[in-house]
């Protein structure tokens, strides 16, 4: 009664009267093909006029929905939640420890500009060698000889030496450096003056937990420590313990000088490498450039040589260190490669049992779906709809994912030496968190919700529903690949194991117990 005009095709229209005056919630939604024909045939039937809710409230209904199927259908929520919070906290597990380790040296605030000088030597039979052992007078030299260098640091390899404080005595391990050392790395320091602690040849500076271990809670500061029972250094300075993600490792640092006057006979010559150097290059420099000229400098001062210099960034020494012939080869970047795979099908794999699982379960919902087409749902609205219900399955798995992270991560880092924890304020983990919920999300609910919403509603209210020829090849195809995967992996973990197992119980031809080796 209250239909002033005819409506166009795919316009709504409004009816004048009080139940829509009252309501104002509601609209009409559509009606069905059948009432459409009928109407635009001049035969109007208001009788099937459909209506529906709007945004906010049909949002609630398809929430109150997926609710409701999880409840109902508990044993396979139950193996798709889990299914998928399993294979999410190990591919998060794996991507926390690949996070770690490019972060290896990161928390320098100069890391752009530092470099670690290194060698190539080339044999007789052509081949290189490449190493990151240097001259003992190189360091000063060419900070005074490039303008592009603004800072530059010997840095010994591991010295353990036995520190004594009235009744105590450890050996500690520890590096002698350079005072431009504290000046080019942010190790933070509690105590003491970075810019100065390294300046007298009878200092030493020491970390919070070598402070704690000798002086409990009295100020370190300004105390003696004896090293080896004969010399005395005065403690000058007090640096938190190096973080974990430092490749450089170190309990105590010694001014450089000391150990050249102990080594003054062997360590002045320009054709005797037994330390490393690094160079921090000022903002303007030119990598490029500055490694051309330092190339050939071992030649100016040694007359035969097969030595070449070349700069190494910080920021790849960790990752990139092998070489081979002369050229980066890779280095531990090859196992995050490695594990990088290995999540990826994990969370992969994780997908496709969710999209099996899914759709297997889709002739319980048929009816449902033909419903909802027949009064006038168009597909695109469906497949909203159970991307909706996977993505809050998703979600769900998520917050299981992380408590089995919570629980699994002390043993993780028992098992790779590792530190690692779940920082729920770290923008950059929660983004990555967040990224790997959209991923799983899209790539598991996307297929069961184009499947599902496709259905023909005639088909299956007359219980004719069948699946096309392209639907069961595809979840075939998909079975196949779960299942290759899975032996790929299983394949692999056995033989790591066996490996493993095969070092560990291998006869090495003598008895290692109370065996030891002098260098």
């Amino acid at each position: 009664s209250g239909l002033n005009q005819r409506p166009g095709k795919g316009q709504l229209f409004s009816l004048n009267c009080p139940f829509f005056r009252s309501r104002p919630d509601f609209f009409i939604f559509s009606c069905n093909h059948f009432a459409a024909a009928r109407y635009y045939g001049m035969q109007p039937d208001l009788s099937v006029v459909v209506f529906a809710q709007t945004r906010p409230r049909m949002i609630r209904n398809y929430l109150v929905v997926a609710f409701r199927n999880i409840s109902r259908n508990r044993l396979f929520s139950t193996v798709n939640i889990m299914g998928l919070a399993f294979g999410m906290a190990s591919a998060l597990m794996i991507f926390l420890w690949i996070n770690g380790e490019r972060l290896y040296d990161r928390f320098h605030v100069n890391v752009a500009r530092i470099y670690a000088v290194m060698e190539n030597q080339q044999y007789t039979d052509g081949k290189i060698f490449t190493f990151s052992s240097t001259p003992g007078p190189m360091a000063p030299f060419i900070r005074e000889k490039y303008p592009e260098i603004e800072r530059a640091s010997r840095f010994t390899w591991e010295v353990s030496n036995l520190f004594t404080y009235e009744q105590k005595s450890f050996y500690e391990p520890g590096r002698y450096v350079d005072p431009d050392f504290l000046e080019m790395f942010s190790f933070r320091f509690v105590q003491g003056d970075l810019h100065t602690a390294l300046n007298e040849k009878n200092s030493i500076v020491i970390s919070s937990a070598m402070a704690k271990k000798y002086f409990g809670d009295d100020l370190p500061l300004g105390k003696l420590l004896v090293m080896n029972t004969k010399t005395s250094f005065v403690v000058t300075g007090v640096f938190e313990d190096v973080p974990h993600r430092s490749s450089l490792r170190f309990q105590y640092l010694l001014p450089f000088q000391v150990f050249w006057d102990e080594n003054i006979n062997w360590l002045d010559e320009w054709d005797n490498n037994s330390i490393r150097t690094f160079v921090m290059l000022r903002a303007d420099a030119d990598r490029k450039n500055f490694s051309d000229k330092l190339k050939h400098e071992i030649r100016a001062h040694v007359a035969t040589t097969n030595v070449e210099l070349f700069i190494h960034p910080l920021t790849e020494m960790y990752l990139y260190g092998d070489f081979e012939n002369g050229i980066q080869s890779g280095g531990r970047i090859e196992y995050v490669r490695t594990f990088l795979v290995v999540a990826v099908f994990v969370l992969f794999i994780a997908c496709i049992n969710f999209m099996n699982l899914a759709t297997a379960q889709a002739t319980k919902r048929a009816k449902e779906v033909g419903l909802r087409k027949v009064i006038g749902a168009a597909p695109d609205q469906l497949f909203r709809q159970f991307m909706g219900e996977s993505f809050l399955t998703v979600c769900i798995s998520g917050v299981v994912a992380i408590l089995l992270i919570i629980l699994m991560i002390p043993y993780f880092n028992d098992l790779t030496g590792k530190v690692l924890g779940l920082d729920l304020l770290d923008v950059r983990l929660v983004a990555g968190f967040s990224a790997i919920l959209l991923f799983t999300a899209l790539a598991a609910g996307s297929y069961p919700a184009i499947f599902i919403s496709e259905f023909r509603p005639v088909e299956i209210l007359k219980s004719q529903l069948k699946s096309g020829s392209r639907a069961v090849v595809f979840r075939k195809f998909l079975v196949v690949l779960q299942f290759t995967l899975s032996i790929i992996l299983i394949i692999s973990t056995a033989v790591v194991f066996r490996q493993m197992k095969f070092m560990q119980d291998k006869d090495i031809g003598f008895d290692r117990e109370n065996l030891f080796y002098l260098w």
